[in-house]
């Protein structure tokens, strides 16, 4: 476990290393910005605020850390505690006001305002600006870069400053929870932790169980659809995950009776999904996992993501129930090799490292983000910027009932209309193999569209019997060859 060091400065992270280098490859991108906009109907005073995010800066190191290059490479340099800046907009000052609603006009600047360039070497990764005068209520956008943060620390940023701003409202002394642990003690840490001869051992071990899986997935052409589910999309696009009202009946009874989490059983879906679109058997599948390794760390802001691939091993004669147990298999062996960073397995792999490495499709677990309504702030949504970090993600959040998610895509490789048929037949399919496990999944059902597929057949390139059968040989014989 990572132990309190204290130090001015530290290594990065292996993940954080990842992301500094994608950064510095395209200053400009704006793909690990993350904004976040909350309202407080009271009003925002300004000293007060400023007071409250000093606070919270002071008890959260991430926060004012920069990550300058050292001896030819970067590290966190921790700055000492201080006055944090913040931006004033007077919405009422503004030339547009009789064209634009103040609301909306936020939006737009706000959005604007979480594009620009993030100076990581010299500046702290949090911007906060404030816009004054609106009738629903002042505004406060805090915008930090993914390499300081990821949601649930998110989380605990918005909530440490709602309990400060009302300390310091009240003239009270500001009591956030403790921080047992900085981040800079979890990069430290795992740096020496993945250069011993065990965490070697299992990279090796990973990288030989990924050899030979198909590093290339796309799935297959659009087929005909509602032309109304279209949608203007630029980098990255969102699709709001609606399941039937039966799958949060039956997901709960089913994972019992299956001995899976719903999050799994609802993985095992979507990977039979994907057998029907792309054609193939074997395949990749990326997950975000959280490296937060014990309590000390719930409460520390950071970036604590990895992606692990996981191996798909899909037999059309499987029934659905069978299929469940291959992954909850698989995905036990994904977890004995969370902590390996994904950069190591595309480095040992031999993978090229343009586009999307290794896995271009993704399932997870919906992050915990801020609440809706934190104290006397509320969020207004502000749509994510840049380019989406997998061709198609699938974030869920599968507990007691009905399962929410989102679908976040590139519009470029996928185009709305296709991510609608996709979310479509995964939605029905995954009703069908709740309903009845013990089917094979070859016969489970997609969705009924019209001039799209009926229930077992490949939704993509049409192709007939033969080509696919000469295909699939094909692709054997290559892999033998290996």
């Amino acid at each position: 476990m990572p132990t309190r060091r204290a130090a001015r400065t530290a290594p990065l992270s292996s993940a954080q290393e990842s992301l500094w280098f994608l950064r510095a490859a395209d200053p400009e991108a704006t793909t690990y910005h993350i904004p976040t906009l909350i309202q407080r109907p009271q009003g925002i005073d300004v000293g007060i605020l400023r007071a409250a995010l000093t606070a919270v800066a002071a008890r959260h190191e991430m926060l004012r850390t920069t990550f300058p290059v050292r001896d030819g490479g970067p590290v966190q340099r921790i700055a000492d505690p201080g006055p944090v800046d913040v931006e004033v907009v007077d919405v009422r000052d503004r030339p547009d006001a009789a064209s634009l609603d103040d609301e909306s006009f936020v939006l737009r600047d706000a959005r604007a305002r979480s594009a620009a360039a993030f100076d990581l070497e010299d500046a702290p990764p949090l911007r906060c600006v404030v816009w004054q005068g609106l009738a629903s209520g002042d505004a406060l956008l805090l915008c930090v870069h993914h390499i300081a943060i990821d949601q649930w620390s998110l989380a605990i940023l918005v909530e440490d400053l709602a309990t400060a701003y009302d300390a310091v409202e009240a003239g009270t002394d500001v009591r956030l929870p403790e921080v047992p642990l900085q981040f800079a003690d979890f990069a430290a840490w795992e740096r020496e932790a993945l250069d011993t001869d065990q965490a070697r051992r299992t990279e090796s071990e990973r990288i030989a169980d990924l050899r030979g899986y198909p590093t290339q997935l796309r799935l297959g052409a659009p087929p005909p659809g509602d032309a109304a589910r279209t949608g203007p999309d630029s980098e990255r696009g969102l699709l709001d995950l609606v399941f039937p009202e039966s799958v949060g009946e039956l997901l709960p009874r089913r994972a019992r009776e299956l001995r899976v989490t719903p999050f799994l059983l609802a993985l095992a879906a979507f990977q039979e999904t994907v057998r029907r679109w792309s054609g193939q058997e074997r395949f990749l599948i990326g997950t975000t996992l959280t490296q937060r390794s014990g309590a000390e760390l719930d409460r520390t802001v950071g970036y604590f993501l990895n992606t692990v691939p996981l191996r798909c091993r899909v037999r059309a004669s499987a029934s659905f129930a069978e299929l469940c147990a291959v992954v909850r298999q698989e995905f036990t062996e994904g977890m004995r090799c969370e902590a390996t960073p994904f950069d190591r397995l595309v480095r040992g792999l031999s993978v090229s490292r343009a586009g999307r490495p290794l896995t271009q499709l993704a399932f997870s677990v919906l992050p915990t983000g801020p609440a809706e309504s934190v104290g006397q702030w509320r969020e207004l949504p502000v749509p994510p910027l840049g380019r989406a970090a997998f061709d198609l993600t699938v974030l869920v959040a599968a507990g007691s009932g009905r399962p929410t998610g989102v679908i976040e895509f590139d519009p470029a490789v996928h185009p709305r209309q296709t991510v609608a048929a996709l979310h479509d037949d995964f939605t029905t399919l995954l009703a069908a193999a709740l309903a009845d496990p013990g089917v094979p999944v070859s016969r489970l059902p997609l969705s009924p569209r019209p001039g799209g597929g009926t229930q077992g057949t490949l939704i993509g390139p049409q192709m007939d019997l033969v080509t696919m059968v000469r295909s699939r040989v094909a692709a054997t014989g290559k892999e033998g060859r290996g």
